[in-house]
């Protein structure tokens, strides 16, 4: 069940953007995206060849993606100092939506 709701909010959040992409959409555009959890891999990267078959003017670059959650948060961080931090970071794990669950009860 709970694969289910990742698998629909990955998809959720990619065709919503896809509106938005197109408006501001540019010739040899590139966005790049981290993620999380590194299970997902093969969601994302199936994602990203549909979004690009969509919309050829855009090209997706995956990042390498990481374990978990927090482990994506401190390599945004860090790449924050650079200045290297993606166009899209898209966390999907168990902390985050446990954040999301308190936030919700403590209204």
């Amino acid at each position: 069940m709970l694969l289910s709701r990742r698998i629909f909010l990955s998809t959720a959040t990619a065709v919503a953007a896809m509106p938005i992409l197109k408006a501001v959409a540019h010739p040899e555009t590139t966005i790049r995206v981290s993620y999380a959890p590194a299970s997902l891999k093969g969601l994302y990267e199936a994602l990203a060849r549909r979004f690009m078959d969509t919309r050829p003017d855009i090209k997706v670059v995956l990042d390498t993606p990481v374990a978990n959650y927090d482990d994506l948060i401190q390599q945004t961080l860090r790449q924050s100092i650079t200045k290297q931090v993606p166009d899209v970071s898209h966390p999907i794990g168990a902390q985050w939506m446990a954040n999301v669950a308190m936030a919700s009860l403590e209204r």
